[in-house]
C-alpha cells in the first residue's frame, strides 16, 4: 500500500534503522536520531543499488516519487547519471581562475568566470615589458 504524506509525518523513530514502503522500490528510512530519507532500491545489470531521493521534509512525497520516475524513466544506470553529473560540477569549479589564448593579430584573449577581455597587440606589449620590469 503506497505510503501517504500523514504516514510519513507520523513515522517515529526507533532502536534501529527501519524501512516503509512506498512503491516501485520507493521507501522511508527511518533513522533512530528521527533523520528520514527516501531511498529508491532498483537493480541494473543484475545488481540491487539504492540511490538516495533525499531528506524529509525537505524532499516531500510527491517530491521524492518524482525522482524516482525520473531517475527510472531514463533506461540507464541512475547512480552513473548522478556520478556523472557530480563529476562536470567537480570539473566545472576546478576550472582554472583565468584563461589565456593569443589572437591571430597578436593580441591576447583572457578569460575568467566572471567574463572575457581582449587585449590589443600593442598592449600585450605594454603588459610583457611590464612584467619583465618587475621580475626579481
Amino acid at each position: 500500500m503506497p505510503l501517504t504524506d500523514t504516514v510519513v509525518d507520523r513515522a517515529t523513530p526507533r532502536n534501529r534503522p527501519y524501512r516503509q514502503a512506498d512503491e516501485k522500490g520507493l521507501c522511508l528510512l527511518v533513522n533512530p536520531s528521527g533523520s528520514k530519507w527516501w531511498r529508491f532500491s532498483y537493480r541494473f545489470g543484475g545488481k540491487h543499488q539504492t540511490l538516495s531521493m533525499g531528506v524529509y521534509p525537505d524532499v516531500s512525497l510527491d517530491l521524492a516519487r518524482a525522482r524516482r520516475d525520473e531517475a527510472h524513466a531514463e533506461g540507464i544506470n541512475p547512480s552513473e547519471v548522478r556520478k556523472h553529473n557530480r563529476l562536470q560540477a567537480v570539473a566545472k569549479i576546478k576550472r582554472p581562475l583565468l584563461q589565456f589564448s593569443m589572437t591571430e593579430s597578436g593580441g591576447m584573449f583572457i578569460e575568467n568566470r566572471n567574463g572575457k577581455m581582449l587585449l590589443s597587440a600593442e598592449q600585450v606589449s605594454a603588459l610583457r615589458s611590464f612584467l619583465d620590469a618587475t621580475k626579481e
